[in-house]
């Protein structure tokens, strides 16, 4: 265990070393986790997560300051964490040959080192998901007094994280009909367990009945992510909980085929000799299905796969995955060697990525828009809340076009609508803007090619007399990116 914790923070830290400048979402964070207690909470009642996260931030930062390594290191403890309660918990469920192996996966898995490294409350959900988890485990298998309140704790602060604590509470519902199922469950125990779920879904409900709600018409409607063009694919979801950004085509086949088949093989192979810490001869695999499943079906149904919304149901797969190299190990330990060595290159090569790639640097921005920008040349944010980063880091003067007509204050619009996707209205903006210019600096952090609003302004630009005469983009993988237009 010792082991793995420090393979974990040593590759962890190394991304945090590398990653760069803030991004919105980090910078987000840190911005009004800064502020005083009563002005966060003033405007982040409007936000669409739960505020938990931000206020252990905010005394994070007040102790360690708001420097980007320092604040990131947060998170990074917080994910590691997670290690020793991914170990105990599938120990319980099957034996700790595959709870050595899941936490192998977890500590080189890159969705779990990214979330380790951003300032955002992923990794709290992942760690309070696990935590109330094996809290139910030992109050209702192991029997361990006094963890019922715990376990309690543990799902009220898990929901106040982030709206995919649900799946936590999902989980824990199925696993103890799975435990009514097999008779395991005495009947004062079902009336405490009812009773702890009533408790924790009322707290809940404090914040989901008067402040999310009323959100989600508007979600729906014009949230970014809904209305982006993009590939909704439930498996690439599960895909990039464990090797996000892997573009190598041999490398995404076979792993994805060891991925995607473990909850079968594990259904229709399972070994006799796991799960004996489980009382009733109850097969570990109802409760890897209970766990894994949820999330999946849920991202089936509604198109959302993004995997960061199923952290704490999705842990799973790395459990299930362990499981069949486990399964292989026992029935020939040459094929076993062959896909662990298989597995560990296509960790390195994706780990690869996160290290020898920055994540954001809109320092280099800034310094390649001071060093070219001339009189008559105007700088165009294309998604307006990006003018948190840019002022943060820039001196020069910016233009964020804002899509509604109102009279809140910039920090009020970033929580309310950055969620929202820019208009074909903006344009208009754009083009008074426009008139008045020699040179275009258009501006946008992302995945290279992911601007939607860069598109409506090039085909703008383009019909309107002007070209493209350069681009910069640092060696970033979220950029930022300027994208230069000039009269023709």
């Amino acid at each position: 265990m010792a082991g793995l914790i420090i393979l974990a923070a040593a590759v962890r830290l190394a991304v945090i070393f590398n990653f760069g400048t803030y991004t919105f979402d980090d910078l987000f964070s840190v911005h009004f986790a800064r502020m005083n207690l009563p002005e966060m909470f003033s405007y982040l009642k409007n936000e669409v997560h739960p505020l938990f996260y931000y206020f252990l931030l905010h005394f994070w930062l007040a102790i360690f300051g708001d420097k980007e390594i320092t604040a990131r290191l947060l998170s990074l403890i917080l994910n590691l964490a997670c290690l020793p309660l991914l170990y105990y918990l599938t120990k319980q469920l099957i034996n700790k040959q595959v709870a050595f192996l899941a936490g192998l996966i977890f500590a080189l898995s890159c969705f779990q080192i990214f979330n380790s490294a951003q300032v955002r409350m992923y990794g709290l959900l992942t760690f309070l998901g696990l935590l109330s988890l094996n809290l139910f485990w030992l109050y209702f298998v192991r029997q361990k007094k006094y963890t019922l309140l715990l376990c309690a704790i543990a799902n009220v602060l898990m929901l106040l994280t982030h709206l995919g604590g649900i799946f936590g509470v999902i989980i824990q519902i199925l696993w103890f009909l799975i435990l009514i199922w097999k008779k395991q469950i005495s009947r004062p125990m079902i009336i405490k367990f009812a009773l702890a779920q009533i408790v924790i879904l009322t707290a809940w409900l404090f914040w989901l009945i008067p402040i999310f709600l009323p959100k989600l018409t508007d979600i729906i409607q014009q949230g970014w992510y809904l209305q982006s063009q993009m590939n909704r694919n439930p498996a690439l979801g599960v895909y990039d909980y464990f090797f996000p950004l892997l573009r190598n085509y041999w490398l995404r086949l076979v792993s994805g085929t060891i991925i995607f088949c473990a909850p079968f093989l594990i259904l229709i192979w399972p070994r006799k000799d796991a799960g004996k810490n489980i009382p009733g001869n109850i097969s570990p695999n109802w409760f890897l299905l209970a766990w894994f499943l949820p999330g999946f079906l849920i991202s089936v149904l509604t198109g959302l796969n993004l995997p960061r919304i199923f952290s704490v149901s999705y842990l799973g797969f790395y459990v299930a995955a362990a499981y069949l190299l486990y399964i292989i190990f026992k029935s020939s330990k040459k094929t076993f060697w062959l896909i662990l060595i298989f597995w560990l290159t296509a960790a390195t090569v994706n780990l690869n990525i996160f290290i020898s790639n920055n994540f954001s640097r809109w320092d280099l921005i800034c310094r390649y828009l001071t060093q070219n920008q001339k009189n008559g040349g105007k700088i165009i944010l294309s998604h307006f809340p990006d003018r948190l980063q840019y002022q943060y880091y820039c001196q020069t003067p910016v233009i964020a076009f804002y899509p509604f007509e109102d009279n809140q204050n910039f920090d009020e619009r970033i929580v309310k609508n950055n969620w929202r996707i820019t208009t074909p209205e903006s344009l208009e903006k754009f083009g008074q803007e426009a008139a008045a210019a020699e040179k275009i600096f258009i501006v946008y952090e992302g995945l290279s090619g992911g601007a939607a609003f860069d598109a409506l302004s090039r085909d703008w630009l383009l019909k309107n007399g002007w070209q493209k005469t350069g681009a910069f983009r640092p060696s970033a993988i979220f950029g930022p990116e300027v994208i230069v237009y000039e009269k023709k």
